[in-house]
């Protein structure tokens, strides 16, 4: 006759996830931070206890009349809740009463949004960097992360001088070199600036691009339309 006797596993407890280049496939560890447990699949590490992938979802929305640089619309979804991170840009055509072509972006190149959420709502903040007008209707993809699980947030320093372009770095366990990351400007507060949550009304226009590499990533960012930047902003996050 046999006995059933559970087996208990008890993976160490780390402050923070062990870096790429020191871990191999099949490594497990708990987070101090979340009490979520990660294994890591030979590439990055996994956090067992969320979902990797959110859906996308598509929105037709009118900019008004009037050809302009900048402005912002209001974005309904019934997912978004005010601690939402909102990651939304430039869907492709074809847009409502500007004709029957799936390539009707390659008119407004540049454009770049920023999302401020609130209850059932967003906020979302554009501009079109390249000095371009655009008016009347475009179509959007985005993502909302509610339980802020997939989608990360880090407040990053640009300097204490101001300037239209530059570099930090941005630390997570997650990255690795052969990691994808994209990055977007994040509503406020942010340290130092206030406490509004639509501070990022002042920076419109900010791209970043990242240069992985093990934990860290080099972000360059620029300011295209112009404005200058310093001191904190915060970033909404993707590491694929």
């Amino acid at each position: 006759m046999s006995i059933e006797q559970l087996s208990v596993l008890r993976p160490v407890v780390v402050p923070t996830l062990p870096l790429v280049g020191s871990s191999v496939q099949g490594d497990t560890c708990v987070l101090s931070t979340n009490g979520h447990l990660h294994t890591f699949d030979g590439v990055r590490w996994v956090d067992n206890a969320v979902t990797t992938t959110l859906p996308i979802s598509y929105a037709a929305i009118n900019v008004g009349s009037v050809p302009r640089r900048s402005g912002r619309f209001t974005l309904t979804d019934g997912t978004i809740a005010p601690s939402s991170k909102v990651m939304i840009q430039l869907g492709v055509g074809p847009y409502a009463g500007k004709g029957t072509r799936a390539d009707e972006a390659e008119m407004y190149p540049g454009i770049i949004f920023t999302a401020v959420p609130g209850t059932g709502i967003a906020t979302v903040y554009w501009a079109a960097p390249y000095g371009s007008a655009v008016r009347g209707n475009l179509n959007v993809e985005y993502q909302v992360d509610g339980a802020g699980s997939v989608i990360s947030s880090q407040t990053v320093n640009l300097g204490s001088t101001p300037k239209r372009s530059g570099s930090f770095v941005l630390t997570d366990a997650l990255i690795s070199v052969n990691s994808h990351v994209v990055i977007q400007l994040a509503a406020g507060p942010y340290t130092g600036k206030g406490t509004l949550a639509d501070e990022a009304v002042m920076y419109p226009g900010l791209t970043f691009v990242a240069v992985p590499a093990a934990g860290t990533a080099t972000v360059y960012w620029a300011s295209p339309i112009g404005g200058i930047v310093r001191g904190n902003v915060q970033i909404n996050y993707r590491v694929g």
